[in-house]
This record gives structure tokens, sequence and C-alpha cells, in this order.
């Protein structure tokens, strides 16, 4: 994936004219074309807006590296099998390393001292060489940090000199047998073995392929390519080896934004109501990403769903989105929310929805490098775990509808009963409380504000973002295969079809299959896999105004319905009667009041906080009825108290719980 930096030399293409960036001064960005030489000046949060929608379009990230332009096609996707992806996050682990340190050109010397420190820290059996990891470095450089350039090309492998299989064993052997015992052996005893097994073999009756001895550097060789730290265990102990071992663990250490970045789930202590019901739904879930250099939130997601890849993708999605729009969708922020861009290396738990192959794909393809923090171990990231403990003390538990996390401190308390702060109220004081608090109050540890330090810090490395908006719904999209006919593609019972289509047809026949990727969040839209260019093609639904804004969990909720009550084949027209039925009758239980399971209705609706942001769904009634003007009624189930929707940011709120 190719990635571009907001800095001097960047260049866009802008109302049909290309735009070079010359000049940064106070939060302008100041372009001159490149063909008149005339000059445009953008406000930093104007420029984040228009790439946002895609009015800007990155020609070269740097000058002299040129992008490709955009249309509805974007850059291809390699489909790297999980074997290779493994073998990818490999190498990103020495080069990045080798980036780390400021390895020059030519230093293979310093790669020689690097490579055992990783080895041991990854628990890598099989080492590569100084020169092999320079290799690496050296096309992960040139193609401007890009992951691709890491990826195996199988075809352009040559084929050295090789010993003998039997010898290969009979050394693996005589290493396992001398040299990795609590005796420590030295390397000599373990060539003498070897060539004891090699005459032993050579004596058999019979014998007709006769073995030739190794070289001493050959035994050694195969020695030192084992793990230091597989070594240290089998000869002097596993104690001795965490001893030896553990400063290369704590990766905690940086030097400037981006460099590292963890992430974690926390159930906020809050029972919510619906904004339009004041019906209780549900105790919201907060997936958050944090900056290890500066302890700047880079992104937060806030759901009803538990915690999985659903909510980690959305949290990621956050990270790489400029959030110029917060303030004008929340006016009583004050502050801006300047932090964006990919981390090099996100740690993480060792939840299974960071060990799932979509996840580690898609942060693969973003060119991250992953980390699990070590089982019952979570001080190895105590950033993202202060920051995550401070949420629900410092905001939220004088609030109405806590929980409390001690069931004594609750006494005849009902939380359900109590909840008052309405879903888009926790959102806006979830992220005032981020801006206006959290990134303005100093760190115990670093006596400086995280606000401060990531301004400082992206002067001197300014973050990436995807080069192409609509890459990131590729990239996170879920991947199957259909068939294309005149119709076009049937996913879920939906039509798509566009002209990109139609000229696929007419170069591989009228009907054949095709790789496709579809967002489950958004039905309105599917990214088609052309089998020439192997580029996406971005295809819109045939019946757009159904699709759009749909996800699979409501769309699977209509077609159980045209199933099981009416009994007729599912086609679109009969969707269509179904989802006016279904929002007709939860309307009509809703205005009895007679609603059951409010926290699946809030999942079902698709409520998160970046629904609440751009201003699509803020209630589980955006399901339920059709959208149209209307007025606000004054709610009958819960008054609301204005005063308790808002918290008092006071001195003593800031004090509390502040780590």
């Amino acid at each position: 994936m190719k990635r571009f930096r907001i800095s001097k030399g960047l260049q866009i293409r802008y109302k049909k004219d290309v735009w070079e960036l010359i000049r940064i001064i106070e939060g302008r960005y100041q372009f001159e074309s490149t063909m008149t030489g005339e000059y445009m000046v953008f406000q930093r949060v104007e420029f984040e807006e228009a790439y946002n929608t895609g009015e800007i379009e990155i020609v070269a990230g740097r000058p002299g590296s040129q992008m490709d332009g955009g249309g509805s096609v974007i850059e291809k996707d390699t489909h790297i099998s999980p074997k290779l992806t493994d073998a990818v996050q490999r190498k990103l682990k020495y080069v990045q390393k080798a980036k780390k340190l400021n390895v020059g050109r030519g230093q293979i010397r310093r790669l020689a001292e690097i490579i055992p420190l990783v080895a041991a820290e990854i628990n890598d059996h099989k080492v590569p060489s100084p020169q092999t990891v320079y290799n690496w470095y050296k096309q992960y450089l040139e193609n401007d940090c890009d992951f691709m350039s890491l990826v195996d090309r199988f075809d352009q492998r040559g084929r050295g000199a090789m010993l003998d299989p039997i010898v290969n064993s009979l050394i693996e052997h005589a290493i396992d047998e001398i040299y990795l015992t609590r005796e420590q052996n030295s390397m000599s005893d373990v060539y003498f073995r070897v060539v004891a097994l090699i005459d032993a073999h050579n004596e058999r009756p019979g014998c007709e392929n006769r073995l030739s001895y190794p070289s001493r550097k050959t035994v050694e060789r195969r020695i030192g390519k084992r793990p230091s730290y597989d070594l240290t265990v089998a000869r002097e102990g596993i104690h001795r080896a965490k001893h030896d071992f553990r400063a290369v663990r704590n990766l905690g250490f940086t030097t400037y934004p981006l460099e590292r970045a963890e992430t974690d789930h926390t159930t906020l202590n809050l029972f919510v109501v619906d904004d339009k019901l004041n019906m209780p739904l549900g105790r919201p879930v907060i997936t958050g990403i944090r900056d290890t250099h500066t302890a700047m939130p880079l992104g937060i997601f806030i759901s009803f769903a538990s915690p999985s890849t659903y909510s980690i993708l959305g949290c990621i999605k956050s990270v790489l989105t400029m959030k110029g729009s917060i303030r004008s969708r929340f006016p009583e922020i004050e502050n801006e929310w300047p932090a964006y861009g990919l981390p090099e290396v996100l740690v993480s738990d060792n939840g299974p929805e960071f060990h799932g192959f979509a996840y580690k794909k898609v942060v693969s393809l973003l060119g991250i490098s992953q980390e699990w923090n070590k089982v019952l171990e979570p001080w190895l990231k105590g950033g993202i775990e202060r920051f995550m403990g401070t949420i629900n003390p410092c905001l939220l538990e004088s609030q109405p509808g806590t929980t409390f996390k001690n069931i004594f401190a609750k006494k005849d308390y009902d939380p359900k009963k109590h909840a008052v702060i309405r879903f888009s109220t926790l959102v806006m004081l979830v992220h005032k409380w981020l801006l206006d608090v959290y990134m303005v109050s100093p760190i115990r540890t670093r006596d400086a504000r995280p606000i401060d330090l990531w301004n400082e810090g992206i002067k001197i490395a300014p973050p990436y973002l995807p080069a192409h908006v609509d890459e990131l719904s590729v990239i996170i999209g879920r991947y199957k295969k259909g068939r294309l006919s005149h119709e076009g593609i049937f996913h879920w019972c939906l039509q798509y079809n566009s002209d990109e289509l139609t000229d696929i047809r007419k170069r591989h026949g009228k009907s054949l299959k095709v790789d496709f990727k579809y967002d489950d969040t958004d039905l309105s839209h599917i990214y088609v896999v052309d089998p020439d260019s192997k580029e996406f093609i971005k295809v819109p639904c045939l019946d757009f105004e159904y699709a759009h804004g749909l996800n699979k969990w409501q769309h699977d909720l209509f077609r159980r319905h045209v199933r099981d009550e009416m009994k007729c084949k599912v086609d679109i027209s009969a969707l269509a009667r179904a989802k006016e039925f279904i929002r007709q009758t939860v309307a009509d239980e809703l205005g009895r009041k007679q609603v059951t399971a409010p926290l699946l209705k809030a999942q079902l609706a698709g409520l998160n906080s970046e629904a609440v942001i751009a201003g699509k769904s803020n209630s589980i009634v955006d399901l339920a009825l059709p959208q149209k003007p209307h007025s606000p009624k004054a709610p009958t189930a819960l008054e609301i108290d204005p005063v308790l929707d808002i918290p008092d940011f006071g001195v003593e709120f800031i004090k509390k719980g502040r780590q």
C-alpha cells in the first residue's frame, strides 16, 4: 500500500491541476501549481475535509516518487497467504529495528549486532544472515517503506551449493545430542561427533554412498544459526535465558510519534439510554489506540458489540481519519484532535480478535508490524492499560447510570433505572474528555502534555496516511468469490453492476467467476478485482436507496423475515416490503413500550461512535422508523436532566485518577 506524508514536496491533484506543497506555516498549507505557477493556500481543517471526501488525490508522496492516479480504481491487493503474511511480519521486525537504530547503507557489521537481539525477541529459529537483512533493508528504503517490497518472490530465487541430506541430518543430530546439553560441550566436541557418525555410516556393510566430512566451519555455522535464546535455554536453563534476554523484550522506549502504539478494549461502567426512546440500552464497549511516545490517543471506537475484529478495525479506521470535523459535530469541544497516521508497531493483548487472519492481514497490508503482549504481563503495555483505566473513574463513575467496579458500593442503586446519559451525549463526553482534559493535562512520567509532545514530534516525523481514502475500505473488507454475468454480481441477494464489469465480461466471456471484497457495515458497494490488472473497482448496488447505510445484520433480519413470514422467494422487492413491515412493527412495539433486548437492537442499528460523528444514527429508532423529517417531542418514558448529561470538568475532576 502506497503512503504519503504532509511535508514539503507533497504533490496532489485538485480541480484538474497538480499542486506541490512548498510551505507549511501555522496550520496553513501553501501549494504551487506545477502547470501555471499559481499559488493556493489550504487551512489544515479544509485540507483534511478535502482529503476525507476524495476531492484531493495524492500524486506523489515526495519528490520523484510517482503514484498512480485514481478514478474508482484502487491499488491492487496481492491476496498474500497467511504463510507469506507471517514471513513479511518477520522481515519487518529486522528492517524496522535497523531503521530505528539509523543503520546506514553498507553498515552490515551493525546489522550483525542487531540480528541476534531481534531473533531472540521473536524466537526466530531460522536466523537470517546480515547480507540477507541488508538486502531486505535496502529494498524497504528504496520503495518508501512499502511492505510489499518484503514479499517473497520465489520465482527469482537461486540455488546454492548444498550438503548431502544425510550429512545435514547428522550435523543437526550431533548438535542436539552434544551441544544442547547442560554439560556445555564445545563446538569441537560436536564436530568430532559428526565425524564419528559419518564413519559409522560409511562402515556399514554394502554402503555404496560414502559420505564426505563437512568442514569445521560448516558445523560452527550450523550452530550459529540456532537462535541464541534457544541455545541459552538448553545449555544454561530457562531462568538464565530470561535473565540474559530480559532487556530486549522491553520495547516501550521510543524516539518519535507513531513508532509504537498500543490497543485495548474496556467495557464502560455506565448504562446509557437511547437518544429518542430514553430506554436503557446497556453498557457500551470502547476500543482505543494510544501512541506510546506522546501518550496521544490516536483513535477510539464506541459500540455495543463485544470486543471483536469489528471493533478493532473500526478503531483502526478512526486512527487513519483526519479528525477536523469533530469540533463542528460537537461545538461543546474547545480543542482540536490533530492525531492521525499509520503506526509502525501495534501492540495488543492475546484476545482472539488479535490473532484472527482478518486482523493480521489488515495490519500487514497497512504496513504495520504487530506484536502481542506476554500473557499475564499487562505492565509491558502499561500506557494503554492506564489510559483505559482512567476513563471510567475520571469521566463516568460520577454520573447517574454508573455500574461501579465494586458490587458492594452499589447498595440499592439500580443503574438501569438511573441511566440518564444518552448515547450521543456519551460520545460527545468521551471526545470532550479526550480533547479538553486528557490531551492538555501533563503526563506524570514526562512532565509534558500529550498535545505538545505530538505537535513537536510530527515536525520531525510527519505521520503517514493511505494515499486513497477508499483503499481503507478495501483493506478492511471481507473477501469472497462470485459469478459475474449480464445481471452483474449477486451478493446477499443484492445486485451489483457497472460499466467496468461489462468491460471485464467483454474481455473474458459473458459469464465468469471473480474475486471481490465487501464491508459488513455498508452494503451499498462492493470492490471487484479486475482479472487483468488485479486492481479493485468500486461497484454500486443497483438498489442504492435500499442498501445505502445498510449493514449485514440488518439485511439478514429483513431476509429472515421474508423467508419465515412471507414464505416467498427472496428478491429486492420482497426485501423492501419486509423492511417497511419490520420498521412499522417495531415502531408499534416501541410505542407500546414493550421492548426487549435493547442491547441487541443497538447492535442491529449499528450504533457506534463513528455513526454518531458522521450524523448517520444515534438511536435504535433509526432502524425501526423510516427516515423522514419530524418535530421532536418531549420524552415521556424518562425525563432527562440536562445538568446530569454534562459532567463537571473542574480541577478535582482533572486530578481524579489522572495517570
